[in-house]
């Protein structure tokens, strides 16, 4: 049933149902407009993902790496926009907060070496915020109109994409461009009529762990900041 579908466009959030072609035109072709997805419908489905997230929630990390000067609670909030490098979720010169559940994640993330010292934020939420929960996109949009079942089933395969490009390891030498269509994906979230103030996405470390981009830093307050230093490190590999 569904090949009789992809080339009704309209119904798609990514032309031709092909996340590949959108994300190399996004790389390669046009940075800031395409015709290779259906933000509208893109909107539409998003709007089921909305979260609430309470203070009490989440206690939140972020995790930083300093062998020279100490870091303090000051050090630990999103860089000022000079300084602000891209990132999964944001371009360059925008700066983002991101934060997770997981302290060994958070490290993790970083990549933090063998005798390094890494120093820990502790964060809190000020109030009530509403994101988007990215972590299962293909769970979060089951409940909607009959009306949009055919929309759903065409389109799952793109939500399963997103979620797990969210969650997918990028290498040095290529993550900046791997990144472009996520970053893309989380402007046009920002930009919103919805007003959400941040997305939800599983950790690229560790599965169980939950990532949190803050649009706005200035939504949470650090409460404290925690040294450590990196004892050991367990690598695996294929073989």
């Amino acid at each position: 049933m569904k090949e009789e579908f992809v080339t009704d466009n309209h119904k798609l959030i990514v032309k031709d149902n092909d996340w590949d072609k959108f994300a190399n035109a996004i790389k390669y072709q046009n940075r800031f407009h395409t015709q290779n997805i259906n933000l509208q419908l893109l909107n539409h489905f998003l709007k089921f993902t909305e979260s609430i997230i309470k203070p009490e929630d989440f206690l939140l990390y972020r995790c930083r790496i300093s062998n020279s000067e100490p870091i303090d609670i000051s050090g630990m909030y999103a860089p000022p926009k000079e300084k602000a490098s891209a990132g999964r979720l944001n371009s360059q010169w925008i700066s983002h907060l991101y934060l997770g559940d997981d302290e060994l994640a958070c490290i993790q993330e970083v990549r933090a070496g063998f005798h390094d010292n890494v120093y820990i934020g502790e964060f809190k939420l000020k109030e009530p915020i509403k994101v988007v929960d990215l972590r299962h996109f293909e769970d979060k949009t089951l409940d909607f109109r009959d009306e949009l079942q055919l929309e759903y089933y065409l389109n799952r395969d793109t939500f399963i994409r997103i979620s797990n490009e969210l969650a997918k390891p990028a290498n040095n030498d290529d993550k900046y461009i791997h990144y472009l269509p996520l970053q893309y994906m989380s402007d046009f979230i920002k930009s919103s009529d919805e007003k959400f103030q941040g997305i939800l996405y599983k950790s690229v470390m560790n599965e169980n762990a939950t990532n949190l981009l803050l649009f706005n830093p200035n939504l949470v307050e650090c409460e404290r900041v925690k040294k450590k230093t990196i004892k050991y490190i367990d690598y695996q590999y294929s073989r």
